[in-house]
């Protein structure tokens, strides 16, 4: 329900379809659920990093959520990298 909730908040017209981030340095600290599921996969790829594998700095997670009922659940990727790649 808080994902629903906060999916419902962030994609109202108060942020305009903005989108998020939330840095390396603040992971420790999310202010709502959608805050926490980035966090948690952001852990998920660099829980086996050592401390100077990444730079804490420049490193985070870009999100954003769209709630609009003709759009499945699905998860954006870097097209690019994909198409050069053959990386999802």
């Amino acid at each position: 329900e808080e994902l629903i909730r906060d999916s419902l908040l962030v994609d109202s017209p108060l942020t305009d379809g903005a989108t998020f981030w939330l840095g390396a340095d603040a992971v420790d600290e999310p202010r709502c659920a959608l805050e926490e599921l980035a966090a948690a996969i952001f852990d998920f790829h660099t829980s086996g990093c050592a401390p100077d594998d990444y730079d804490v700095e420049s490193s985070g997670i870009e999100w954003w959520v769209q709630t609009r009922p003709s759009l499945a659940l699905h998860w954006d990727k870097d097209e690019e990298l994909r198409i050069q790649a053959g990386i999802f």
